[in-house]
């Protein structure tokens, strides 16, 4: 459980969610502060390791609130992007094939999901959930305060025998604005 953790605050790759009302690009988070300059410990501190770096520092949010979209109402081709996107990154990344992305990605991914991020994501889901073994579309999403997105979940499967969820969030242009890969849960989180 607590791998699951430690897995979910490094690879939760957060570079979600452009403010895709519009299917406009990303735009900072107001409510993002820049970071506190290093303090130097005192003899009487204990010295205290910072955090990783979060990939979403500085992207706009959605609310948290979903509506799940029914198999009818499914985008077609933003689910086959999306599942063009999840084959070549799951088949690619156990192969060590880290690639930037392109034209198919936001500029907020394609600056902040790098290849070597990408590799360190990848070592640690393979330390946490083993080998990939294969994975299965699941269903799509919606934020409902941002209605041009859609969030598309796929189920992996690992050797350990856990599961982990691959989302892929498009925004309303059908590019790539959000990629998470953390524990599975039968509900949307």
């Amino acid at each position: 459980m607590r791998a699951q953790r430690l897995l979910l605050l490094l690879v939760c790759l957060a570079v979600s969610v452009a403010c895709a009302r519009n299917g406009s690009p990303s735009t900072p988070n107001p409510s993002a502060q820049a970071p506190e300059a290093p303090k130097s410990p005192t003899l009487d501190e204990p010295e205290q390791q910072e955090p990783p770096p979060r990939a979403d520092a500085g992207v706009a949010r959605t609310s948290g609130k979903f509506r799940k979209l029914a198999e009818s109402d499914v985008d077609t081709d933003g689910k086959a992007k999306s599942a063009a996107l999840a084959t070549r990154l799951l088949t690619g990344w156990p192969k060590d094939s880290f690639k930037p992305f392109g034209d198919e990605a936001t500029e907020a991914v394609r600056t902040q999901l790098t290849p070597d991020l990408q590799r360190q994501t990848w070592e640690a889901a393979v330390g946490a959930f083993g080998d990939y073994i294969s994975y299965e579309y699941v269903e799509a999403w919606m934020p409902t305060d941002a209605p041009l997105l859609r969030i598309y979940r796929y189920r992996v499967k690992f050797s350990s025998g856990s599961d982990a969820e691959f989302r892929i969030v498009l925004d309303g242009r059908g590019r790539l604005a959000g990629l998470f890969l953390k524990p599975w849960n039968a509900e949307l989180r």
